[in-house]
């Protein structure tokens, strides 16, 4: 498994607890506000195909979307698992899926790069736009979870926040390609984004590519804009 600086790492994982946190009860208007998180969580079910008697974990959950906006394809698994930092989050994970029907939802708050579930635990595993907020390392660590969760046949699916141009671009030119993507024109939630302080660790796709890769994985990979990709991999039978 990769090696994390831990005190930095648990420094920067309290932080983004009390980032989503704060931004747990404003999430679902955004989501909603911007039909390109619409358009991956769609993306991410066509490349999950979940079946009856799978074990689901998304990392990195939310509110839960993906399962709750999706329901008919998810109400035939044998489990659900939401892993996030936020129990705010979580909380409103729980209660949209309770909504929705799917009882076999279960929240869970964790890191992405040490899961407390069992080895080969999981057919379907994805994460959507989460795992910008953990450094290269985070993310290396978080892939190797997800292939010792993976049991054969299981299906990883990563959307992500990543520089999909094929250019390098500085920190500051992707972040305003970014605002730019999920906050066009002058409004407020653009405003409180630049103002938050947030850190975010973006990389490209092709280094995505290339974490799945040393994570023993044989990764595909979309390209859904210039600032969201999604690669995704089958563990073989």
């Amino acid at each position: 498994p990769a090696r994390l600086n831990w005190s930095s790492h648990m420094s920067e994982q309290a932080e983004a607890t009390a980032y989503w946190n704060r931004r747990a009860d404003s999430f679902d208007a955004q989501y909603d506000a911007l039909a390109v998180h619409k358009l991956v969580t769609r993306k991410i079910v066509e490349r999950l195909r979940p079946r009856a008697g799978d074990r689901c974990i998304d990392l990195g959950v939310g509110t839960a979307r993906l399962y709750g906006d999706y329901q008919q394809d998810f109400l035939s698994c044998e489990s659900l698992i939401g892993i996030d930092f936020s129990p705010v989050m979580l909380e409103i994970a729980a209660e949209q899926c309770r909504l929705a029907g799917l009882t076999r939802f279960r929240a869970l708050q964790s890191t992405f790069t040490a899961v407390p579930l069992p080895d080969a635990d999981a057919d379907c595993i994805s994460s959507s736009l989460a795992l910008h907020h953990v450094p290269d390392d985070g993310k290396r660590a978080a892939l190797g979870e997800a292939k010792r969760l993976a049991r054969p046949g299981c299906r990883i699916v990563i959307a992500d926040q990543m520089n999909c141009t094929g250019a390098a671009l500085s920190d500051d030119a992707f972040n305003q390609l970014m605002l730019d993507t999920f906050f066009p024109g002058p409004t407020e939630a653009r405003s409180a984004k630049s103002a938050s302080g947030h850190k975010e660790y973006s990389c490209s796709l092709e280094t995505m590519q290339q974490l799945f890769v040393e994570a023993g994985l044989r990764p595909h990979a979309e390209k859904v804009n210039d600032v969201i990709g999604i690669v995704y991999a089958e563990i073989p039978h």
